[in-house]
């Protein structure tokens, strides 16, 4: 259905179906090698750590005269991150689409987890400088059960991520 809605064929391709535009085949499609779209990645995100490197310097001399914990600038840096992705889901919840929202939401915490903080641990272990999750052994062994029971939860095939949501009512 939505292959007919958008103007899309399939072709087979080595056993695959490939969704196709119209007038176009795979035989066009040119693959591109890894290293080009790693020196795209880094070239485009060289002016944004440049440019985060001034507001930094303010941050961290706030938070010294503060007095408030180191921990604050790594919470602000994450505020500031996922606070476009927070309204965007907001805006969707609004007009009851549920789905989207959650959608978003799991979007962000993925690419936060799987994106962004591997890039942080890479880059501190580089440059030498140690990292601090601000965790205490509890809350260390609470984070891994957390992992643990969501890689048992969403690997399985049958599992809807609202599950429940709609079936829980109050009494």
């Amino acid at each position: 259905m939505v292959l007919l809605s958008t103007g899309q064929k399939r072709q087979e391709v080595g056993g695959l179906a490939i969704p196709t535009t119209a007038g176009s085949s795979v035989q066009n499609l040119e693959a591109k090698s890894v290293g080009l779209h790693v020196a795209r990645l880094l070239l485009v995100m060289l002016p944004i750590v440049l440019l985060s490197k001034m507001p930094a310097v303010y941050v961290d001399f706030i938070i010294a005269e503060l007095g408030a914990p180191v921990a604050l600038g790594g919470f602000l840096v994450a505020a500031m991150i996922l606070t476009h992705d927070v309204l965007a889901a907001l805006d969707f919840a609004r007009v009851n689409q549920l789905q989207r929202a959650v959608n978003i939401c799991f979007g962000s915490a993925v690419a936060t987890i799987g994106l962004i903080m591997p890039a942080v641990l890479v880059a501190s272990t580089m440059v030498g400088l140690p990292i601090e999750l601000g965790l205490e052994p509890a809350e260390i062994a609470l984070l891994a059960l957390t992992l643990a029971i969501s890689i048992v939860t969403f690997v399985g095939t049958r599992t809807n991520s609202l599950q429940g949501l709609y079936t829980w009512q109050p009494s």
